[in-house]
């Protein structure tokens, strides 16, 4: 599903069932930040081959597990290429009743990787990354007001090269 977009209206581009990306170039017209694909909770992989083109302010799509909001079981976001602006492997403003996981095995981020900009993970927050490039901030868990339940678990394999500050929670961690 498909919602938004313009020079200056918020895009939101949702799947609604398990989806691959691979060989495509996604360009953001959008002109304000808040531009988002999501995976409604479903597998997510942005495979090989993507070229993502920048706004005019030099903003790209930010990533969520689930959506910008709602409710979702669990989510499962894998990265392999592209370029990005926040990774939320769990959902912006939303729950997640159960896991939040990435896995970013290539491309790179400008700003932030964190589960929930705010609201609740239930479970656990699992993070993989090698061969990519970090942005300023990596965060296990919630970047603003939002709780996670479970364990944070963050593994830094080879080929992960960039200068971030890496956290935890900047939220709560019950």
């Amino acid at each position: 599903s498909y919602k938004g977009g313009g020079s200056d209206k918020t895009t939101v581009v949702n799947f609604n069932g398990d989806t691959t990306l691979e060989y495509l170039t996604l360009k953001l017209t959008s002109t304000i930040n808040f531009n988002y694909i999501g995976a409604k909770g479903h597998k997510l992989i942005l495979g090989e081959g993507l070229n993502c083109i920048a706004n005019s302010k030099g903003s790209y799509f930010n990533l969520c597990g689930g959506s910008f909001s709602g409710t979702y079981n669990s989510t499962d976001l894998t990265v392999k290429s592209g370029k990005w602006r926040n990774i939320y492997y769990g959902t912006y403003a939303g729950t997640i009743n159960g896991d939040a996981k990435l896995t970013m095995i290539g491309g790179s981020y400008t700003h932030y990787v964190q589960a929930n900009y705010k609201d609740t993970v239930a479970g656990d927050c699992i993070v993989y990354m090698s061969d990519c490039t970090m942005g300023s901030l990596l965060i296990g868990g919630n970047k603003s007001a939002g709780t996670v339940r479970g364990d944070i678990t963050v593994t830094l394999g080879a080929g992960v090269t960039g200068t971030t500050e890496i956290s935890p929670v900047a939220g709560t961690a019950t």
